[in-house]
């Protein structure tokens, strides 16, 4: 397998997590702003390109940072961090959408 650069993961991390932080901002000033749902497709469908693009660049930087069996075991905590981020972050607006209300 051959490893990521450093400078390209580094250079391809920084501007896909910025754009996808700054479209998750702008689904949250569709909602507030209680604007026609219809934006949130383009939101979402950037928002999913950044995160493919970020996916491969942070697995990159995690073959540089760790070797042998290291790489392995953390290979599988980003991998299971990211399996727990998709549980957790549903269920927890789920329950805040019940408790406080859906606007």
């Amino acid at each position: 397998m051959e490893e990521a650069s450093p400078i390209v993961t580094g250079a391809t991390l920084l501007p896909t997590s910025l754009g996808a932080g700054l479209t998750r901002v702008g689904v949250a000033l569709v909602l507030l702003g209680h604007q026609h749902p219809a934006f949130l497709l383009p939101m979402a469908a950037l928002d999913d390109i950044f995160r493919g693009l970020t996916k491969p660049a942070l697995r990159g930087i995690v073959s540089n940072l760790a070797a042998g069996h290291g790489l392995q075991q953390a290979s599988s905590l980003l991998s299971f961090i990211g399996s727990a981020t998709r549980i957790l972050g549903p269920t927890t607006a789920g329950l805040l959408t019940a408790s406080v209300g859906g606007g």
